[in-house]
């Protein structure tokens, strides 16, 4: 359920987005999921669908201009209650998209009947994109933690449309990883197969399952098998359609992943390391411009960067961070006071895709200066923190380390990712 907007398509007008979210007129469809290694259906997604009003999907997600909260949560709600009708119990899975922009009324739907009571009678899996880091990394995190306390499964959709993706698999962490169709229906490039490793990498790291989608032939469920995926869905193995008891599958072959707490800041997960070492300011902008440049090597890394203080984002800093972003999905500055050059101010979702985030003077992250990179087959960090030495610039003090540990700098970049939030999106009571 798309929700790029088109260019030349005006927003739907509020009377059709009521007739939209309208239960008489939303009826969810669900498609089978099954375990390619013995053809049994183990899941289903729902899919949004209008029979009456005869809207596609795609043009509904488009123009529901600043709807699209209700549109999602009418999805999402219709999708589980038909599920429960239907006699869907906590044996079975159903995956449900989760439209990007809607996150953080997600999040503040925890409280609702949708997961106080109907979710403790299904086992769900959210599917999210990679459009979610972009949108909304502070509200990405929340639901992820959400989700994980509440047992519920994370599946990231469409792998291999974008490259960038990749760089999302160790900070998403999805139980299920859903192969784009593309990849199920040409031979591979260079960059699909680049893809297709990291995919595979991530699968044997982790225990994830990858799920291959567009299945409409055998030649595609050959190459689906051929690159790695263990469950598939499309028209091979049936259609979007209403969903009756004698479908209902057995239990799908994984238990969602434990939650993470998120840390207080990077440094904190390295401050009783036995590896930190004391080094001046001096030294340490080499070492962070190394950082730097291996991360403009990378195929699409996520770039993110604490400089306690925006003061110190430069005209050159500033420049070499845009340029990163250009060909990144997700590259962000840290510091106290709002940046600015000779009156020009970078923009929170600037051209390029940078974001700057602006800490309080209480934030730890406050006193420190790091530069985290999250790439698909490597990762790494400079973590450092302020001594608070009363010396020059060039000559403070500050304890670090030099990191290729993968768990430390994903956990690194998920206490960043927590602090970057969108403007509020505009959340309606659930009914």
């Amino acid at each position: 359920m798309a929700s790029d907007t088109r260019a030349g398509t005006l927003p739907y007008g509020d009377e059709v987005i009521d007739l939209l979210v309208d239960p008489e007129q939303l009826r969810p469809a669900y498609q089978p999921i099954v375990d390619l290694g013995t053809g049994a259906v183990v899941a289903f997604e729902a899919l949004a669908r209008w029979p009456r009003l005869g809207y596609s999907p795609a043009d509904v997600f488009a123009r529901a201009g600043h709807r699209i909260t209700d549109v999602d949560r009418a999805c999402r709600l219709a999708a589980i209650r038909g599920a429960i009708d239907a006699g869907l119990s906590d044996r079975q899975h159903l995956f449900v998209n989760v439209e990007p922009l809607a996150l953080g009324c997600l999040v503040r739907e925890a409280s609702s009947w949708l997961f106080e009571q109907d979710l403790r009678r299904l086992r769900v899996t959210l599917e999210l994109t990679e459009r979610a880091l972009s949108s909304d990394p502070a509200g990405l995190m929340s639901v992820i933690a959400l989700a994980r306390r509440r047992g519920i499964g994370i599946a990231l959709d469409d792998v291999g449309a974008d490259p960038s993706a990749l760089a999302l698999l160790p900070l998403v962490s999805p139980d299920v990883v859903k192969l784009d169709l593309g990849l199920v229906r040409a031979w591979p490039g260079p960059t699909q197969s680049r893809v297709i490793a990291g995919v595979q990498a991530y699968a044997e790291q982790s225990c994830a399952l990858v799920l291959a989608e567009g299945i409409e032939t055998r030649g595609h469920l050959e190459q689906a098998i051929a690159l790695g995926a263990t469950l598939g869905q499309g028209w091979y193995f049936g259609r979007p359609g209403p969903l009756i008891s004698s479908d209902l599958p057995g239990k799908i072959a994984f238990e969602s992943m434990e939650a993470e707490r998120l840390v207080e800041s990077p440094f904190s997960l390295v401050e009783a390391n036995s590896r930190v070492r004391v080094a001046r300011k001096g030294l340490l902008l080499g070492i962070a411009r190394h950082v730097e440049d291996r991360a403009f090597q990378m195929v699409a890394p996520v770039v993110f960067a604490a400089l306690q203080d925006h003061a110190r984002l430069t005209p050159p800093v500033k420049a070499r961070y845009e340029a990163m972003s250009r060909k990144s999905p997700l590259v962000a500055t840290f510091g106290t006071g709002k940046p600015g050059h000779d009156g020009a101010a970078i923009s929170p979702a600037g051209p390029v895709g940078m974001r700057w985030v602006e800490l309080s003077r209480t934030d730890p992250m406050r006193l420190e200066w790091s530069v985290v990179v999250v790439g698909a087959q490597e990762s790494f960090a400079l973590l450092a923190s302020d001594l608070g030495d009363d010396s020059p610039d060039l000559q403070r003090r500050f304890r670090y380390v030099l990191t290729h540990d993968r768990d430390i700098v994903t956990a690194a970049a998920r206490s960043m990712a927590a602090r970057i939030s969108p403007p509020d999106a505009d959340c309606h009571e659930p009914s």
